[in-house]
């Protein structure tokens, strides 16, 4: 793990308004589950692949599905992999950056897009 993803699960862990995250990309959703002990929008590993069909292998549903659907607190861009203005992002919502992570929080008004 980076520097960088270490100050990302650093916050997580600390921020006690982390209730559920989704991060881009997906991969990077096992360190911060298996890290912070929080619940993530990710996983098959006991089941099958029908429950993240939605989800992978290629989004098939807008991010704001995920957001109101999963109720998700917080999201964690990894801006080498997409731009948050893609995302349709506010920069007004963004708690943390380090290098080219930065985690969005979701207020109320973004869990219910849909």
């Amino acid at each position: 793990m980076d520097k960088d993803l270490a100050k990302v699960i650093k916050f997580l862990k600390e921020n006690d308004k982390v209730t559920a995250v989704l991060s881009l990309p997906l991969h990077l959703m096992d360190s911060i589950a298996y890290h912070c002990r929080e619940k993530v929008l990710w996983g098959a590993h006991s089941d099958n692949f029908r429950d993240i069909e939605p989800l992978f292998p290629v989004y098939r549903q807008p991010l704001e599905f995920f957001v109101s659907t999963y109720n998700l607190s917080h999201i964690v861009v990894d801006t080498d992999y997409v731009s948050p203005e893609l995302l349709h992002l506010s920069p007004n919502n963004r708690v943390f950056s380090a290098g080219h992570y930065q985690i969005y929080e979701l207020g109320e008004n973004e869990r219910k897009l849909t």
